[in-house]
């Protein structure tokens, strides 16, 4: 037996041996002590027991009920465990119920703490109604407010903010989301800080770090990477998006790199590398491609063919097309410059 649990058999001793009062119970209120009184040290539970208080341990047959009104401080063993308080000990059963906080280690099918979880949960279902702070380990798990930790499920959720690691084929946080976050779809209502990885990562705020997956979807701005085969941003890029296709409907402060950059808002002051590289919007520095496309153009663009709806800079190319000022398109149509041109 380890230290910590001849610590916990020495202070359960103690407090017996200074305020002894033991329970027994069939089926309540067939049981000792009553409902309303307190247990110090042991309760012993064939089917049903209840009480207000207990101090030890709480010993029941697997497929009884522990229910205790007020707080446990100990161990329970039974088929459901209730707690109406809080939980600082361990409880082990099908379902474990905890009304307000718990604190220490819940083995069960369900784990339910009614407020904050600062504890080690191992359970189908992990559940807790406010703040997660610790380890939880199932199938779902799921903070209403915050989570504070690691998680390891198919499917986590945190209903506000999350603050440490999530590792899941479904990761969703309702709030921002502070650490890593590893899955196979990875969903944030706002501000994500640091580290996504997943098949799908969409985000309805703003990235400020690092986006890996094959799809990267960004609904505010981008402050950082996005790195996958389909990168979209919804807002303003300050970093870089590289991937097959690249998107941004803002402004572009950073640089593309892909197969088809795309971008459509108000100026972007940035690079653009890929086979096709189009910006709707002004572009202020280099475009790089096979193909590139630019309505206003303060820079240079460089592959085989260049097009600038005006020209302040240069272009590079087997065929440069421009519009010149007063020119009525597409009725005249571009003006056409074989291999290079420029205009300040």
């Amino acid at each position: 037996m380890s230290r910590l649990a001849w610590m916990v058999v020495l202070i359960v001793f103690v407090m017996g041996t200074a305020q002894a009062k033991p329970g027994i119970a069939i089926y309540e209120p067939a049981q000792y002590p009553a409902a309303d009184e307190d247990i110090h040290v042991i309760r012993l539970n064939l089917l049903y027991a209840r009480n207000r208080n207990l101090y030890g341990v709480d010993l029941g047959m697997p497929f009884a009920v522990n229910r205790l009104d007020g707080e446990l401080r100990g161990l329970q063993f039974g088929g459901i465990n209730a707690v109406g308080g809080s939980a600082v000990g361990g409880q082990f059963g099908l379902i474990n119920l905890s009304g307000d906080s718990r604190g220490g280690l819940a083995l069960g099918l369900i784990n339910v703490a009614g407020d904050d979880s600062n504890s080690l949960e191992l359970g189908l279902i992990n559940l807790a109604g406010d703040n997660a702070r610790g380890l939880g380990f199932g199938l779902i798990n799921i903070a209403g407010e915050q989570q504070m930790g690691a998680r390891l499920g198919l499917l986590n959720i945190t209903g506000e903010d999350g603050a440490g690691i999530d590792l899941g084929v479904l990761n969703i946080a309702g709030g921002e989301h502070t650490g890593l976050r590893f899955g196979v779809f990875n969903l944030g209502g706002q501000d994500a800080r640091g580290l996504e990885l997943g098949g799908v990562n969409i985000r309805g705020g703003a990235l400020s770090g690092i986006g890996i997956g094959g799809i990267n979807v960004t609904g505010g701005s981008l402050t950082g990477l996005q790195l996958g085969v389909i990168n979209r941003g919804g807002a303003d890029v300050a970093g870089a998006q590289l991937g097959a296709f690249n998107r941004i409907d803002g402004k572009l402060g950073g640089f593309q790199l892909g197969g088809l950059n795309r971008a459509h808002g108000s100026h972007a002051f940035a690079g653009q590398f890929g086979l096709v590289n189009i910006n709707h919007a002004g572009h202020s520095g280099l475009q790089a491609g096979v193909v590139n496309y630019a309505r206003d153009l303060a820079g240079l663009q460089l592959g085989l063919v260049n097009y600038a709806g005006s020209l302040r800079g240069v272009q590079l190319g087997v065929l440069n097309l421009r519009r010149e000022p007063g020119m009525d398109l597409p009725a005249e149509g571009p003006v056409v410059f074989p291999v290079l041109t420029w205009a300040f």
